[in-house]
């Protein structure tokens, strides 16, 4: 096979956390050591084990005493009546407006040892009131006790600071060594007045709110840090039955909650965009600067950022005015804008003061997939995916995607379906239905020698491409996996289509067949090196092989018979061949009355007999030979080998007696180096007639580099005569022995009923 070119749970507080800092310190916020906020577990908690970095707990889900499953935690205890109680979540905590003290701890340190240090205090807004900066560095010794303090220090938290955090970081004053670091994060109020917004197209800039969709299962909430959490109801039986989490909640005054998971960028369509960047609410004393620039990314192609430059005005507003153009490839733009004050020297030369704030409004574009330049044949036949459709009764236009469902599934009478499918791409029919895509089927390939032909529109004369072939290949069992990649130039364009052909072996047990194909533009430098300077087009074409299951390497014969494995096989009113399968049904399958089976069975092997009954093989489902009572010799064969070749194969027995339960009744492992292109391995088991089950197992694997890599696997199952052994237990009662008395159902008339077999 080669492929050869003929042309949410997050947190603020980290820490290295197995370094010494990390695991062994704290800060004291005004006199209360730091703590992350603790979301309590909502279920029952029945029992616990301590597994040392976490619990398994089995927990009571929806209140009824009963067990529900195993859950872990990272943090669980008991309380005085022997409850458990667990932690659900953590938050980061949340600071309210203050001047606060802090002091850093750290111990498990050398004792009476010099450390140097650095710490820090931050807090962040986007505008310069919330900002607050505070840092120390200096050396420091470690008490007898391995322990130090680092004091004097303080935290401003406004009511317009957003976040805040403290860091510490320490290193051995001696040599330098790092001993590690950790970082203390909190939420702020984040209230303030911007004296920033835009318009688009006349109006003005607002994230759209993501409302949660099943308000109606929402017990009650709470907030942590800054995170809303709230107790469910699903089942609708007024008892909690999970929890879920959300940016925003708010009662009304009937107790109902609305909440909000989520807000989304606002949509922002193709065309020429006038943007207006307004700066209100300034100190009228002072001269500002609107700094702004945009980033644009598209679809396939390099984002793109854009600098307009800046605006200038004097006194306590002013506005710049963007043109932003965007078409259907666009995917998202970001505005990012810095108000600065300052003032004008004599010279006329800008002097800046201070960043007054700074923020960005993010869009989403349409993000539609440009036309490919690619064109992918394979032995002539153009590369087209399948697509696969579902109908509805009913779909309702959600604006990036649709909510369907059918009539029936109302199953509670209420006028509203139970459940519905969201589906990205649907359309009404001309009967009232609706139609949607679903998902998307490669097309096969089948076994031989392909050439596959890529064609490449559209490249601008001039310009230099290069384009990355990536094949990958796998095959049944996994384990020939085939993987090459190789770089094409088109140097110096002249406007005509690029084409490059491949050639490509596979067989029956290739499963599938990939290749990508990546194009992008750049130049040479004066050293011979390429530089890329934008992506073109990158795209990816899958084939679905038959990926049949070789023919097992292994043969066995026991006590001179030819084994030979039975496999059951299923009958069927129709099949047709689908792709490389067949998609088989009964006639009684059509439960609607449309004409049609309402589900199908998927086979790989099936043959229609002279009388129109379809059968197909099961291979996963064997019927075992039978097998007497003795000392049975057996010889495992080993096929298609290559001479000189390392290969290692394993046998292992599973014996089951009737009564006596299972174990293994032997193994092996031959390591050889293979002088023919076949090897026989002879061994000997030993069954009884209590023998209920008798497997024999193998596997084949080639030794690279003293390394086994499995190829194949079979097994072997024999059926023994199961008899029952005589119990070594006598009991009476009163004197009289216990004995089962059986009961009988009579009928008139029986069938022997023989399994359906065939022989492989």
């Amino acid at each position: 096979m080669v492929l050869s070119a003929m042309g949410p749970v997050a947190t603020l507080a980290t820490a290295d956390h197995d370094s010494i800092v990390g695991m062994n310190s704290s800060m004291i916020i005004d006199g209360d050591e730091y703590e992350m906020v603790e979301v309590p577990f909502w279920g029952d908690i029945i029992s616990c084990n301590d597994e040392g970095d976490y619990y398994t707990c089995d927990v009571d889900l929806n209140g009824d005493g009963s067990y529900d499953g195993n859950w872990h935690f990272n943090d669980c205890e008991m309380d005085a009546a022997g409850e458990w109680e667990c932690v659900y979540s953590e938050q980061t905590p949340l600071l309210d407006e203050g001047n606060y003290s802090i002091e850093f701890e750290v111990w498990g340190l050398d004792l009476d040892t010099n450390y140097t240090y650095h710490v820090q205090l931050n807090s962040h807004s986007p505008v310069e009131a919330g900002v607050f900066h505070m840092h120390d560095n200096g050396v420091v010794n470690s008490t007898q006790t391995g322990e130090i303090s680092i004091a004097n220090m303080y935290l401003v938290v406004t009511n317009e600071t957003c976040d805040a955090n403290g860091h510490i970081q320490m290193s051995y004053e001696s040599n330098g060594t790092y001993i590690g670091s950790r970082h203390f994060g909190f939420h702020g109020p984040c209230d303030y007045d911007s004296h920033l917004s835009l318009d688009v197209d006349g109006v003005e800039y607002e994230e759209e709110p993501q409302y949660f969709y099943d308000s109606e299962h929402i017990l009650d909430c709470d907030i942590y840090g800054n995170q809303w959490y709230c107790l469910m109801d699903h089942n609708n039986d007024g008892s909690a039955d999970g929890m879920n989490s959300f940016e925003e909640c708010e009662e009304d005054t009937g107790g109902n909650w609305t909440c909000i998971m989520h807000y989304m960028d606002p949509y922002l369509g193709e065309g020429s965009h006038t943007m207006v960047i307004n700066a209100t609410g300034l100190d009228a004393g002072y001269s500002y600067e609107l700094d702004v620039y945009y980033y644009k990314s598209q679809r396939m192609l390099d984002g793109e950022t854009y600098y307009p430059g800046s605006g200038f005005f004097n006194g306590s507003s002013g506005s710049m005015t963007l043109d932003v153009v965007t078409d259907n490839y666009t995917c998202g733009v970001t505005i990012h804008v810095y108000l600065r004050s300052g003032n004008w020297d004599a010279s006329g030369n800008w002097g800046y003061n201070d960043t007054v704030e700074s923020t960005d409004w993010r869009f989403e574009g349409p993000c539609d997939t440009p036309p490919s330049p690619f064109t992918m044949e394979l032995d002539g036949v153009e590369h087209e995916y399948i697509q696969h459709y579902a109908d509805y009764d009913e779909c309702d236009d959600q604006g990036d995607h649709f909510q369907c469902w059918n009539d029936d599934w109302d199953n509670d009478g209420d006028g509203s379906p139970d459940w519905t499918h969201w589906e990205g791409n649907c359309w009404e029919l001309s009967d009232g239905t609706w139609e949607c895509e679903t998902w998307r089927e490669s097309p096969p390939i089948f076994e031989g020698n392909h050439t596959f032909n890529l064609s490449i529109a559209d490249l601008e004369a001039g310009n230099s491409y290069r384009l990355r072939a990536e094949l990958n290949m796998n095959t049944w069992n996994g384990h020939d996996h085939f993987h090459e990649s190789n770089h094409y130039y088109i140097n110096n364009s002249t406007g005509e289509d690029a084409t490059f052909s491949w050639s490509l072996e596979t067989d029956e047990t290739t499963c599938g067949v990939h290749l990508y194909m990546d194009l992008d533009k750049g130049y040479w430098n004066d050293n011979g090196d390429w530089h890329h300077n934008g992506s073109v087009y990158y795209e990816s074409f899958d084939w679905q092989g038959p990926c049949d299951e070789p023919e097992s390497p292994f043969s066995l014969t026991y006590d001179g018979i030819d084994y030979e494995h039975l496999y059951y096989y299923s009958d069927y009113d129709e099949c047709e061949e689908d792709g490389h399968d067949f998609r088989c049904w009964n006639d009684d399958w059509d439960g609607d009355g449309d004409g049609e089976p309402d589900w199908y069975d998927h086979h790989d092997e099936c043959e229609e007999d002279p009388a129109g009954v379809w059968a197909c093989l099961l291979p996963w489902n064997i019927w075992p030979v039978e097998i007497e009572e003795g000392n049975h010799s057996m010889v495992l064969s080993v096929d298609d080998l290559e001479v000189g070749q390392e290969y290692e194969v394993a046998m292992w027995i599973d014996h089951c007696e009737s009564g006596q339960g299972c174990d293994g009744a032997g193994e092996a492992d031959w390591m050889f180096n293979a002088t023919s292109d076949s090897e026989d391995f002879t061994f000997y088991v030993e069954t009884s007639n209590f023998t209920c089950d008798m497997r024999v197992h193998t596997a084949l694997s080639m030794v690279e580099n003293g390394q086994p890599h499995q190829m194949m696997d079979d097994h072997f199952p024999f059926m023994g005569p199961c008899e029952e052994p005589p119990s070594p237990f006598t009991v009476a009662l009163d004197g009289v022995d216990h004995e089962v008395i059986w009961n009988y159902v009579h009928y008139d008339h029986c069938n022997d009923e023989a399994h359906t077999l065939v022989q492989h």
